[in-house]
């Protein structure tokens, strides 16, 4: 499984999956977080591409609303809209 896949997965599964049984109206994600989660070295970038993508917004139909910070840093935060 590809790197970008992996934090696709990660993601969904840590993130998502209890935001939708909460139900709250947004989910903020940080980049640094995800990538201290999952024991990553120098794979920031990485994580920013993936958690910004337009294939992840489509993947788990949720909108960004909001993207702050450094462009690849770890204190790079999404903002998202759920369903």
């Amino acid at each position: 499984m590809e790197l970008s896949d992996r934090i696709l997965q990660h993601v969904v599964d840590r993130h998502l999956v209890q935001a939708w049984n909460a139900q709250p109206e947004t989910l903020e994600l940080r980049a640094g977080n995800i990538h201290q989660e999952m024991r990553l070295s120098n794979r920031m970038p990485a994580v920013c591409s993936v958690v910004g993508s337009n294939r992840f917004q489509t993947l788990t139909r949720i909108r960004l609303l909001n993207r702050t910070g450094s462009q690849n840093g770890a204190n790079a935060t999404f903002v998202y809209k759920l369903p």
